[in-house]
């Protein structure tokens, strides 16, 4: 009985480490979706604008796609290992989101599906797959993350976090301020995160701050904190192009630090297509293993 606890808890720490790793390049594959061309820079001040109107002004910059088919390189560091792999990122807006990873030679090491309620991979390696739901990333990473707000990063949206929805919703309204040519949108005064802090009351206290070019309207960046939990996650997106008739980032780099990890990840663009034909393959082999969470 021993011995069986004990694989039990091995394979879900696998399933830990796999989600994790998917998540994180998944998340991060945003700055991939463009074309070799001119790129753009956005110099203009910043003028005083109603935040009615300055998220207007963001939404008309998005990306106008149905489908996104995405082939990327990555440079992936933590703290013990450095690795390097190409992959393959397709997005059925609203519905899909599949990847697939191939560290070398060629040959896929793993296949993550995700959909609005459920969470899918496949490790070639070790022929083992998962299916589940986003409660095991809430309920195992302490994250609240969802479909919209993976698909919004994917595709340099502005979001709110921990909590997805209408950005225009009172209750997710940013204050903005601005600063040479960008927007700053807090979620929290700076006051207001100074006397948490003050007063010791930031368990579950979660900022967000997102900058967005005021020439372009496009996120330029998003620092969220987690003050309970005492971790960052920093996205900044850069080398802007024209992907259709709207500009996009060629690259993205993200680092998550907290008290014993500190990770960074590094994209570029290989090929990009933009509302193509997308199949998106999903068959498990009937030898592979289940993993079940506990």
């Amino acid at each position: 009985m021993k011995k069986l606890r004990k694989s039990n808890c091995l394979k879900t720490k696998r399933i830990h480490r796999y989600i994790f790793t998917g998540l994180i390049v998944a998340t991060i594959i945003t700055g991939l979706t463009s074309c070799k061309s001119t790129k753009y820079m956005s110099y203009d001040k910043a003028k005083p604008i109603f935040f009615k109107k300055l998220i207007n002004s963001i939404e008309q910059s998005y990306l106008d796609y149905h489908t996104l088919y995405i082939k990327f390189s990555a440079d992936f560091a933590t703290q013990e290992k450095e690795q390097s792999f190409n992959g393959t990122l397709k997005i059925k807006k609203d519905t899909l989101i599949w990847m697939s990873i191939t560290p070398a030679l060629g040959i896929e090491a793993f296949r993550m599906q995700l959909t609005p309620d459920s969470i899918m991979f496949m490790n070639r390696i070790s022929k083992e797959y998962y299916i589940g739901s986003y409660d095991f990333i809430s309920n195992t990473y302490d994250i609240e993350l969802d479909f919209k707000n993976l698909q919004a990063i994917l595709t340099n949206e502005l979001f709110t976090y921990p909590n997805s929805g209408d950005i225009k919703d009172p209750k997710h309204t940013f204050n903005v301020a601005t600063d040479s040519n960008l927007y700053i949108l807090r979620t929290h005064k700076k006051r207001k995160i100074r006397k948490s802090i003050k007063k010791g009351k930031t368990d579950d206290f979660v900022t967000q701050t997102s900058q967005v070019l005021s020439e372009m309207f496009k996120v330029q960046s998003v620092f969220i904190r987690e003050y309970g939990l005492n971790r960052n996650l920093q996205v900044n997106y850069s080398d802007f192009i024209l992907v259709g008739d709207k500009k996009f980032p060629e690259k993205l780099s993200i680092e998550f630090a907290s008290n014993n990890e500190n990770t960074k990840l590094d994209l570029d663009l290989i090929k990009i297509s933009v509302n193509s034909t997308n199949k998106f393959p999903w068959k498990v082999p009937e030898k592979y293993e289940e993993l079940k969470s506990e």
